[in-house]
């Protein structure tokens, strides 16, 4: 056995996936709530036993440091979430765990897509979204992954959020999409054998706040003509308004569905939308990541080939466009007190382009559709 100078022990690992495997190790990942497990099996496969620790991120005033260097106590376990301050499925977790103690094993929350241009805003941005979550009291186990980039390069995964779960030298033993309370309390005995890891309130008492995030924001854009809003085309590359995007003949609602390509809430809602055109309403995708021409074609490969496993061909594409964070930020522009924190949200105009309603998690579903429905037979007078 041997210790680097950052303090992170290195020596082989005693048990290897195969023996893992036999003691039911991937048990939760394979049944838990995201569909996007499977991304969790493939990463653990690769990096089962691997020290996480050795890896660096940056602190909140962008200086580098490994996660073995942070404030952790090296007799226990670390939980590492990978999560986006936009992602809904993110913020559902953060919201329960902010709720819960953590004094059982280490936790630390890694901010990932940063954008070291503009690292200060993206810090700012973290920290309002958390505060407004009521999640300000873990914005002391954030960090952000803008030095070697963990979750993206080192261990190759694309959607968010995903829990690591490291024995007490750093080594991984488990892996997880999205957990819900339960789930976690359960990971926690499995992987770490930590009993009762959520304390603090009791697993019942802990209720998801289901879209009361997304009330207020909405409010301050009903009745808004959002018309000649600019989103750029995916296939071609061109910025055009909602109008010339849907038509001026057009008399269907219209549902914008917002998110981001590495939200796994975002991707598993975009799944349930057909091919085909719809007769009941319009759909538009707008991605709010941060855009540029050569991000682009990033972006659209990603859609192409990790989320639809499709090509270039596939009609769905041509239901996204970029630069939809316009939209997403206009309740904040209106009212700097209020924000949409999280993603996928949807916003549904009438035939007008006027926002008339929103949905918390659009998807092809039946709670959709009759909203879609009550605006497409209602009157309003603003």
């Amino acid at each position: 056995m041997t210790t680097d100078d950052n303090g992170i022990v290195d020596f082989s690992f005693e048990n290897n996936l195969e023996e893992a495997n036999r003691d039911n190790i991937f048990k939760l990942i394979s049944s838990g709530t995201n569909p996007e497990n499977t991304q969790a099996i493939n990463m653990i496969k690769d990096n089962y036993g691997k020290n996480i620790l050795q890896y660096k991120v940056k602190n909140k005033n962008g200086e580098e440091v490994s996660l073995g260097n942070l404030n952790i106590d090296n007799e226990k376990p670390t939980v590492v979430i990978f999560s986006y301050p936009m992602c809904g499925g993110c913020q559902d977790m953060m919201k329960f765990m902010s709720k819960i103690n953590h004094d059982k094993y280490n936790l630390i929350e890694v901010i990932t897509s940063v954008n070291n241009n503009n690292f200060k805003e993206n810090v700012e941005n973290t920290e309002k979204i958390f505060n407004n979550l009521g999640a300000e009291n873990l914005l002391e186990h954030i960090v952000y992954d803008g030095a070697d980039l963990i979750w993206q390069t080192r261990l190759n995964l694309k959607t968010t959020p995903n829990i690591l779960f490291l024995d007490k030298y750093g080594r991984l033993i488990g892996a997880s999409g999205k957990l819900t309370p339960i789930e976690f309390n359960d990971s926690m005995k499995l992987y770490c054998d930590v009993d009762d890891a959520v304390e603090g309130k009791s697993l019942g008492d802990i209720v998801l706040e289901e879209g009361i995030a997304m009330a207020k924001p909405f409010k301050t854009i009903y009745g808004q003509d959002l018309s000649q809003f600019e989103l750029t085309n995916m296939m071609t590359g061109k910025k055009e308004t909602l109008e010339k995007i849907v038509g001026k003949g057009n008399d269907k609602p219209i549902l914008i569905s917002l998110g981001t390509s590495s939200c796994s809430n975002c991707v598993n809602s975009w799944k349930t939308f057909p091919n085909e055109e719809l007769e009941d309403f319009t759909l538009i995708e707008g991605l709010i990541d941060d855009y540029s021409e050569e991000k682009a074609s990033d972006l659209k490969k990603q859609l192409i080939r990790q989320h639809f496993q499709t090509d270039e061909n596939d009609k769905r594409l041509e239901h996204f466009y970029y630069d939809a964070y316009s939209i997403f930020s206009l309740p904040n522009k209106l009212d700097s007190s209020v924000m949409f924190t999280g993603t996928p949200v949807g916003i549904i105009f009438d035939k007008d382009f006027k926002v008339r309603n929103y949905v918390d998690f659009p998807s092809y579903t039946e709670k959709t559709r009759e909203k879609i429905k009550r605006v497409a037979e209602s009157v309003y007078k603003d």
